[in-house]
């Protein structure tokens, strides 16, 4: 029994990828956390040099101290969903974008795009991950067909979808 689901990837879920691939990158999220906490010390340093405290409070440092890192990290997210916005609008990841075909076959997972067709073994998928509206199916830490949940007409369908990925991929 084959199972198929139309899908059809746009700007904003290929952003969602991006964004759980530098969740997942431990590398990236520790230089960037790194970064941050740099970044609020020395301003929160310039700050206070230049004007003293009126508080004696340690709770209203540590309130001042989280108000700016959500605020750098507010920045950072828009700034990042601002520069990948910018890469797919130059060209880049827009084969990603648009309509394609996922049928999970015995053996293995048949894509089928505009005029290709392409199939990935079930041993070959590393992981099935739901994040935010989407299921990605990961072939490696940095590579993975996008299933937008909209792709499903009902959570039903969803449900039998990913149940037949895991039974046929052990995961």
């Amino acid at each position: 029994m084959d199972l198929t689901v139309h899908c059809d990837v746009t700007e904003k879920d290929l952003i969602h990828f991006n964004y759980y691939i530098a969740q997942i990158m431990k590398k990236i999220r520790g230089n960037l956390l790194t970064g941050a906490f740099l970044l609020i010390a020395l301003l929160f340093s310039l700050f206070l040099i230049e004007y003293p405290p009126p508080f004696d409070s340690i709770v209203t440092l540590a309130l001042l101290f989280f108000f700016g890192m959500s605020l750098m990290m507010l920045l950072f997210h828009l700034s990042i969903s601002r520069k990948i916005a910018a890469r797919i609008r130059a060209g880049e990841g827009k084969q990603l974008l648009g309509r394609y075909s996922l049928t999970l076959k015995a053996d293995y997972l048949l894509e089928e795009s505009k005029g290709r067709k392409s199939g990935l073994p079930y041993e070959e998928i590393q992981s099935i991950v739901t994040y935010r509206n989407l299921i990605l199916i990961m072939q490696s830490p940095s590579t993975a067909y996008i299933v937008p949940e909209n792709s499903f007409s009902t959570e039903a369908e969803k449900r039998k979808f990913l149940n037949f990925l895991r039974k046929r991929t052990g995961l």
